[in-house]
């Protein structure tokens, strides 16, 4: 299957494999007209955007009073991933009723810190202030997108036996 998946084999059952086998052409046939685009980039941007976040100064102070709120309920994280995280939590397959409590804590502190509403406003500053300068790139990954999602509606409507890509459109690779 990998052989013919891939294009490690001229021919199977009789049947000529495609160059670069039927994973490229499928890919060449799906992505036909589509312009070519950068697919890692919000990826990579969400990466960015995170650790940018992480740093942010409007996060202290909200991380501070989640620590404090669940210190007073005599739990000791640095941050409500550390707890979500917390070892102890890995080596039961149904939650103990500790690991309960702190995650009650945990919402109740997230809560009352406002964490969420303040990680969510600046995580989203800061994927805009990083997708602005990829405006275009993005425009074309979106154009891509919507280029193979009707390639995708077609072939699944023709059921096309042997398609062939259009020439230089698309090598599958990205």
């Amino acid at each position: 299957m990998e052989k013919v998946l891939y294009g490690m084999t001229p021919e199977f059952e009789g049947e000529r494999v495609p160059k670069d086998g039927c994973r490229a052409e499928a890919a060449g046939w799906l992505g036909r007209g589509a312009p070519e685009a950068d697919r890692n980039l919000p990826a990579r941007l969400a990466v960015q955007a995170v650790a940018s976040t992480a740093q942010d100064p409007r996060l202290q102070p909200v991380l501070r009073a989640w620590k404090s709120c669940m210190e007073r309920a005599g739990h000791d994280y640095a941050s409500p991933k550390a707890a979500s995280q917390d070892p102890l939590w890995k080596h039961h397959q149904a939650p103990s009723k500790t690991e309960l409590t702190v995650a009650a804590t945990d919402i109740r502190c997230q809560h009352e810190a406002r964490y969420l509403p303040t990680l969510v406003t600046v995580t989203a500053q800061h994927q805009r202030r990083l997708m602005g300068p990829h405006t275009a790139e993005l425009d074309r990954l979106q154009d891509q997108q919507e280029i193979r999602a009707r390639n995708v509606t077609e072939a699944l409507s023709t059921k096309p036996s042997h398609p062939t890509p259009a020439e230089g459109t698309w090598d599958g690779s990205g």
